[in-house]
């Protein structure tokens, strides 16, 4: 049976105050109770502090809530993506 519970992805700014909480000493239950999270994500989050880190210290938005993960056809995309730069710069006004 499936559970009830919806789905609470943390953003940045959360998922840093997860890490600061925990080096203030706050256990994992506790820090999850006041996210509303399970225990789980609170693990997740400690275990991933480095990377966390090094996206805030590189600018990412606070609010940002999920990692896009790469699709393997970045060389795809980028051809794309100048394809269509060149398209509109050549569009008739």
């Amino acid at each position: 049976m499936a559970s009830s519970k919806q789905k609470n992805a943390l953003t940045l700014e959360q998922r840093l105050d997860v890490i600061k909480m925990a080096a203030q000493g706050k256990s994992q239950r506790q820090i999850a109770d006041h996210f509303g999270v399970g225990k789980t994500q609170v693990q997740k989050t400690l275990k991933q502090k480095a990377e966390i880190q090094a996206e805030f210290e590189a600018g990412a938005p606070l609010s940002k809530r999920k990692n896009s993960k790469p699709t393997g056809n970045e060389q795809i995309n980028e051809l794309v993506h100048k394809w269509f730069v060149d398209a509109t710069r050549r569009r008739p006004t």
